[in-house]
């Protein structure tokens, strides 16, 4: 998107270099040349206003997937924690949330090695998470896209499974239309809530 407004940008300057120099020697169109270069420049500086540098676009990158990592951090703590409690309390099965757990981790693979060729993220790695919209992803793997079906069909039978007072998922058929970075924590956030509610099943028995 940047590339393409920034060729605008410089059609647009060229544009006011042929405009201003042959029009402003002639003195029928000197004032209709001047106002012209104006608009010129004003729409070629609201162009340029939304262009970001490369140096920054990397620095938005690398924002995000910090920010993706630290997540799955949290999630890694709640599961730890979620499996101590489970180990000394009464487990129960919990079919519904295993298979969520399971296709959001196949769905975060599947967007991270798209988007980066790798299928996990690495702290410390500059192998960074894009902007670029999931359904660019969708649109060519059936496979990702049956995974979806199954956790839409998964998140219906665990919402209705689940005892009043815990927290239910919200549907994730929304993180097609999302960029990576949130599509990924959406995927983050729906393990986290089945993690916690699984710890918290364990406590009220």
């Amino acid at each position: 998107m940047s590339c393409v407004l920034r060729h605008w940008c410089f059609y647009w300057l060229f544009s006011f270099r042929c405009t201003f120099f042959t029009g402003i020697r002639n003195p029928d169109t000197k004032v209709n040349t001047v106002v012209t270069s104006v608009f010129i420049l004003y729409g070629a500086c609201l162009l340029l206003i939304l262009i970001r540098s490369p140096k920054k676009t990397q620095d938005v990158y690398a924002a995000n997937t910090e920010a993706v990592l630290r997540s799955e951090q949290i999630l890694f703590q709640q599961q730890k924690i979620a499996d101590k409690l489970v180990a000394t309390g009464v487990a129960t099965d919990d079919l519904a949330g295993k298979e969520i757990l399971e296709l959001c981790e196949k769905l975060k693979q599947f967007l991270v090695k798209c988007d980066t060729g790798s299928a996990k993220l690495s702290p410390g790695s500059e192998n960074y998470i894009s902007e670029n919209r999931v359904a660019e992803y969708f649109n060519d793997a059936p496979a990702a896209g049956a995974d979806m079906a199954k956790a839409e069909v998964a998140i219906t039978s665990y919402n209705a499974s689940l005892p009043q007072g815990l927290q239910r998922l919200e549907s994730l058929n929304g993180i097609v239309e999302r960029q990576v970075p949130q599509a990924l924590n959406d995927l983050i956030q729906a393990q986290i809530i089945v993690t916690q509610n699984r710890a918290a099943l364990v406590l009220q028995k």
